[in-house]
């Protein structure tokens, strides 16, 4: 339960970010840095639980993959907003994103964790 508390912390604050830009960011960043620092230990954890061994490095290796594939096409999309419409804009839009797709991640865990009749 630990790392959903660590991934639903960042589209909080990135949302913050843009209802109130300001000075306050220089704290803001390096606590999201911290939060990927330490969830992602967190995360991998919660992913070795619940694959069996057969399976455990081919789902870390896809986990990985998936990562850096919403890397690699957020990244271009995030620099496009920032140009159009503003940093606080798309930090914004960063985190409606991040909220959104902590949705199926926390509806899959609910799932997971509720008692087998």
């Amino acid at each position: 339960a630990g790392f959903l508390a660590v991934l639903a912390l960042p589209g909080p604050l990135l949302i913050a970010l843009w209802a109130w830009p300001g000075p306050w960011g220089v704290v803001v960043f390096p606590l999201l840095a911290l939060l990927w620092n330490v969830g992602s230990p967190s995360f991998y954890a919660g992913f070795n639980e619940r694959s069996g061994s057969r399976t455990r490095a081919t789902v870390l290796s896809v986990a990985s993959m998936v990562g850096r594939l919403v890397f690699v096409v957020l990244a271009p999309l995030f620099g496009a907003m920032v140009d159009r419409s503003g940093l606080p804009n798309a930090f914004g839009a960063l985190g409606v994103m991040a909220l959104v797709g902590l949705v199926p991640v926390l509806l899959r865990v609910a799932r997971d964790e509720q008692p087998k009749a």
